[in-house]
């Protein structure tokens, strides 16, 4: 598990070289915080949309089992032609703010299935993509992120300026990951499904005042977590 600093996730969306590369080679991640009910946690699972597979999508759909949905800047969602949802909380910052559904216009079928909704997330993350490539309404949904990290950003923000930062793309793909019941799972869950899946487990902050700009950064330091994962923390 990697605690980020998140001073240089703010200003230089900072990830370790290996979480780059992975997200280079199209694997998912997953990105938690602590600081969530109490301390129970949630998380999300994440990657470079331009980079998505019908393996990533299962993964999505099997073990996130949360909406598969997109994060989209304005400049993107405006060349791209993507309105607003009706009934969207545009004057409401705190709110999430979700665009017009979307399918690509090269997909063929239902568009539910894991082979389409790579797809469409392949045409609405690729670099070259243009509003031809989507129609509305379909089975992605796009949330708008605004600029820089504000200063208690939430995950599918944090997962955008990772993908930005660390990747030739600017759309994230992302899921929450939710338990069997249907709840947000717990971060400790979150971490053993990154265990089984054998991918990256990120938490970019266990003390949401640094976050918040209310404490000093600490250095990293290293420790061992429960369940084999080496963790770069905060100390």
């Amino acid at each position: 598990m990697t605690v980020l600093n998140p001073r240089l996730l703010r200003e230089q969306c900072a990830v370790p070289d290996g979480i780059g590369a992975a997200l280079r080679a199209g694997m998912l991640i997953v990105l938690g915080f602590r600081s969530f009910a109490h301390g129970r946690g949630r998380s999300i699972l994440c990657g470079a949309a331009g980079l998505m597979t019908s393996e990533t999508v299962n993964q999505m759909a099997t073990h996130g089992r949360g909406l598969v949905s997109i994060t989209i800047d304005i400049e993107t969602a405006f060349r791209l032609g993507l309105r607003r949802m009706g009934g969207s909380a545009r004057d409401l910052p705190s709110k999430p703010e979700y665009l017009v559904s979307i399918e690509a216009s090269a997909c063929a079928g239902s568009g539910i299935s894991a082979s389409d909704r790579a797809l469409t997330l392949r045409a609405a993350g690729a670099l070259e993509a243009h509003q031809d490539d989507l129609v509305v309404p379909g089975h992605i949904m796009p949330l708008l992120v605004r600029g820089a990290l504000p200063p208690t950003p939430t995950l599918p923000e944090i997962a955008h300026s990772i993908v930005a930062g660390n990747t030739p793309f600017v759309v994230a793909a992302w899921c929450d990951v939710l338990d069997d019941e249907g709840e947000i799972a717990s971060l400790d869950a979150s971490a053993r499904l990154a265990d089984a899946l054998a991918i990256p487990l990120v938490v970019p902050d266990e003390n949401m005042a640094w976050l918040m700009g209310k404490a000093s950064f600490p250095q990293p330091g290293v420790r061992r977590h429960a369940g084999r994962i080496d963790c770069f923390h905060l100390d």
